[in-house]
């Protein structure tokens, strides 16, 4: 397995200040090329909507005026295989955009940039590999998420269990006892809290070892999606409390804008709620009013991801940079430039 040519002398790796820093520092200073490139990854992601809609409007047309089960049965038997087409080949088109970005932003950290054409076809003559790579951390994702679930509930119950042995609380008969009732509920509550957050430390453990799965298939040669996840298995060892306080960082740096996105769409859907009473024809004109508001939202949402997106992958490929130095003590060096 070929690495990506490094560059300089040998230096220090980065503190978490200096990688959420590098990251901000790269994200800044190319912000509208990073916020093109992921405003096309989500147009991609939601190719399957964009294709779906002509069907849709069909649909429309067709079925009022003729629902037998025919015409029904042919528009599922058309949409079933083209939005399974939509949604995979729009999700790897994604995945391909995305590791864009974080090729651009390695190339300079290590002070070889490359032309964004260039890592564009190259990132697209992977496009196989992120499917399968994106299939393999769904899969592994679904089965963290049940292991959440399976731990969480083994764990309550025995707390449970204990609550009712040390307490004395017979929770068969809580309905003759509101005070024991209440005093068993904030127990409970305070019980499954504490479960919960048990059982999340091994799942979190877990899902850090694979932060940068997708960066090696980005930006090292030769290697396929299994190996790229092992990848970030080996170069992640040793460093998840790093790693989960630079994400914890770069979490609080996109939160303002999260919430901005949340507060304007709460805020539209209030006006919106408020608007309906007072139409003359609300049941005529609700439709195309929230159709407008959803198509509002809608692209605030887009756009507000489109401007996370970018900072994340870069984050993760700074990550990638201080791995390396890290565990494999490489030669790298990072831009000392005025931004």
């Amino acid at each position: 397995m070929s690495q990506a040519p490094l560059s300089g002398g040998m230096v220090q790796p980065l503190s978490i200040g200096n990688v959420v820093n590098a990251g901000f520092r790269l994200y800044r200073s190319h912000l509208k090329l990073y916020f093109l490139i992921a405003l096309r990854a989500y147009a991609w992601q939601f190719m399957v909507v964009w294709g779906l809609l002509p069907l849709g409007v069909i649909a429309a047309i067709l079925v009022p005026n003729n629902p037998s089960p025919a015409t029904i049965g042919m528009l599922v038997l058309v949409g079933i295989p083209l939005a399974i087409i939509l949604l995979v080949y729009g999700s790897m088109k994604f995945a391909v955009n995305a590791a864009q970005i974080s090729r651009l932003a390695f190339g300079d950290l290590v002070e070889q940039p490359e032309p964004p054409r260039a890592v564009s076809r190259q990132m697209n003559a992977r496009k196989w590999r992120f499917f399968w790579l994106g299939l393999l951390m769904y899969c592994i994702s679904m089965a963290a998420i049940a292991a959440l679930v399976l731990i969480f509930l083994a764990l309550f119950s025995i707390t449970a269990v204990a609550i009712a042995a040390i307490s004395g609380i017979d929770f068969q008969t809580l309905n003759a006892d509101p005070t024991a009732a209440i005093i068993a509920f904030v127990l409970l509550i305070l019980g499954g809290i504490v479960c919960l957050v048990i059982a999340s430390v091994p799942i979190t453990w877990f899902l850090m070892r694979l932060v940068i799965a997708d960066i090696p298939l980005a930006i090292e040669e030769n290697i396929s999606a299994s190996t790229s996840i092992n990848r970030s298995w080996i170069l992640t060892q040793g460093n998840i409390i790093r790693l989960l306080l630079i994400s914890l960082v770069a979490f609080a740096v996109t939160l303002p804008i999260q919430v901005a996105i949340q507060t304007t769409s709460q805020f539209l859907q209030l006006i919106f709620t408020i608007m309906v009473p007072s139409l003359e024809n609300p049941t005529a004109a609700i439709a195309p009013i929230a159709a407008l508001f959803f198509l509002i939202i809608f692209a605030l949402s887009i756009l507000g991801n489109a401007a996370i997106l970018p900072f994340w992958q870069v984050i993760k490929a700074a990550m990638y940079y201080d791995l390396r130095s890290r565990r494999e003590g490489m030669g790298l060096q990072l831009r000392d430039r005025t931004i």
